[in-house]
């Protein structure tokens, strides 16, 4: 009795709750009435403001969090604070969630889209002076930054050039980036491509030198590996864990099944 108790005021303490004024002050800073009623964007656990005079697009019809900020992984980040500093632009699709401690940073020229289905966990970083588009369906490890400035410059000393400091980032749809991994300006990923972690360092346009369902990594990112891709649905994993409880034999998916509906995410 005396377990069940403690065990249960763990599990109150760390769920995740929705931050009410802090839910309420973004909508409707950022939405004009009639859509901030519809409460598109949900914000859990502790969570900073720094400037929110930015814009936000939604890519997909309202309706109630459309984007969760700060649900966690008491694991990872049960004592975390998240922080936004929105001036630039915030495009946002269906069922998008930016886990807790995320540090969110769109300046003035910025620009951050994220597609249907983005899931970035704990403790992220995202810096964008210029533009970071994540495609549909991707999925981020914990730790990992986003970065498409070098905040500062350099000059070549023979020829006294300086190029910007600043380069677009484009993540194709269903990318798997592993924790702990730095995403820089100019990267640009096929769909489907998996990014092993952690330390992955991607700094360049990867479309023009792998295909699709590559597994790249280190520092800088190399290929390792061709034709793969996450499975990335509930409903699978648990046939998998069930299939290995039993046996280390390796699992086949059986050829009439749907590929696409056993990796893809089912929102359970």
């Amino acid at each position: 009795m005396k377990k069940k108790m403690i065990n249960k005021i763990f599990v109150i303490s760390f769920r995740n709750r929705i931050n009410l004024f802090k839910t309420l002050l973004i909508n409707f800073m950022l939405f004009p009435i009639s859509k901030a009623i519809h409460f598109p964007i949900f914000i859990y656990g502790k969570c900073r403001f720094r400037v929110l005079d930015g814009s936000v697009e939604l890519s997909a019809p309202i309706k109630k969090g459309m984007l969760k900020i700060g649900t966690s992984d008491p694991s990872r980040s049960a004592f975390s604070k998240s922080y936004i500093s929105l001036s630039g632009k915030l495009t946002i699709g269906d069922n998008v969630v930016l886990r807790r401690g995320i540090h969110l940073n769109i300046e003035k020229n910025g620009s951050l889209i994220l597609r249907n289905d983005v899931f970035i966990s704990d403790n992220c970083s995202i810096t964008s002076k210029c533009k970071i588009e994540i495609g549909e369906k991707t999925r981020v490890g914990n730790n990992v930054d986003f970065l498409d400035t070098d905040f500062h410059y350099m000059i070549n000393k023979s020829t006294h050039k300086i190029e910007t400091n600043t380069g677009a980032i484009e993540i194709g749809i269903g990318n798997w980036i592993g924790a702990h991994s730095i995403i820089k300006k100019n990267t640009k990923t096929p769909n489907y491509t998996i990014v092993a972690g952690p330390f992955s360092m991607l700094s360049k346009d990867y479309t023009k030198i792998i295909s699709e369902y590559s597994c790249i990594g280190g520092s800088p990112a190399k290929l390792i590996a061709e034709g793969l891709r996450r499975i990335n649905n509930d409903k699978s994993e648990q046939i998998l864990d069930k299939h290995f409880s039993m046996t280390q034999e390796t699992f086949v998916l059986k050829t009439e099944s749907s590929f696409e509906d056993f990796c893809s995410p089912n929102h359970l």
